[in-house]
């Protein structure tokens, strides 16, 4: 007599089988997830970087004053205090410093880095010379996991 049917064994090793496969789809799922979380987290430090040297490239008079950095220390970014008596790029810079904090993430050694600087040479940037500049925008998060860097060259007359 033919009976129809599976027996213990095929259907343990079906669901061995079936088990295997929605551990690759989950793995596959957590790989992408990341993936996507790093995509996101790149675009909001180019958006912050460009942010930044927009208004430092509008800010003809002021451009040598927002060389600044920033590291973080045990996990927190340490700002600069903000006050609204500080001078306008010191309320900037403070403003920037708060806003990566709050939309980056942040792990300890990680850098937020504003410099300008001349074109060629090595002299600092001083406001009475006319010459190119180039601001350089520097972010990294997730201990250098994420990094964006963006230079612009501006020139700038007296």
């Amino acid at each position: 007599m033919k009976e129809s049917g599976f027996t213990l064994i095929e259907a343990v090793v079906a669901l061995a089988i079936i088990g295997i496969s929605f551990a690759g789809v989950f793995g596959l799922v957590t790989i992408s997830d990341r993936s996507l979380q790093g995509a996101i987290e790149r675009e909001r430090m180019k958006m912050q970087a460009r942010q930044i040297i927009e208004t430092v490239a509008a800010d003809a008079v002021g451009q040598c004053s927002y060389t600044g950095s920033w590291v973080t220390s045990g996990g927190q970014v340490s700002c600069p205090p903000f006050s609204k008596t500080d001078l306008p790029v010191s309320q900037r810079m403070a403003r920037w410093c708060q806003r990566m904090e709050d939309g980056l993430t942040t792990v300890k050694g990680d850098q937020r880095q504003i410099r300008v600087r001349p074109l060629s040479g090595s002299q600092p940037c001083s406001s009475s010379q006319s010459s190119q500049r180039v601001i350089e925008v520097r972010l990294n998060s997730g201990g250098g996991k994420s990094q964006v860097v963006m230079k612009q060259v501006v020139y700038v007359s007296p």
